[in-house]
């Protein structure tokens, strides 16, 4: 028989906050067509292109064609590190970032949400825990 120790439990729990914090960097930083990697060796190439408006208007704090060879720390800021910026596409269908005034209305957020609420029930499936959602909380 293993005995666990404090030490183990710390370090499980580290791993579960780990992986959680993954997915929502995740959705925060990342988009399903283009990953930043792939984006900042290329980005150059994009430049103003209608086809990659998506693309360039997500990963702006990134876009090498205008200029910025680094990342715009205060476009960073604003945009991908705020619970208050979601990104979507408006009536002209011209993607954007928006500003929401509760992080459940933030569809990054709900992606990450559900995202994690499915990892903490496989991680989990053998305990009796009820998930819910930040909208569920606050009701």
């Amino acid at each position: 028989m293993i005995r666990r120790s404090r030490k183990s439990k710390i370090i499980k729990y580290r791993t579960v906050g780990a992986i959680l914090h993954s997915i929502q960097d995740f959705y925060a930083h990342s988009l399903e067509e283009m990953s930043l990697a792939d984006y900042k060796c290329n980005a150059d190439q994009y430049g103003n292109k209608p086809k990659y408006q998506k693309i360039n208007s997500f990963h702006s704090d990134w876009a090498a064609y205008d200029g910025i060879n680094a990342r715009n720390m205060e476009e960073h800021k604003k945009r991908k590190d705020n619970p208050y910026a979601d990104f979507v596409m408006d009536e002209k269908k011209i993607w954007r970032w928006k500003e929401v005034f509760m992080r459940e209305n933030n569809s990054r957020y709900k992606h990450a949400e559900e995202d994690s609420i499915i990892f903490l029930r496989k991680a989990l499936k053998n305990h009796k825990i009820k998930f819910c959602t930040l909208a569920e909380v606050g009701q």
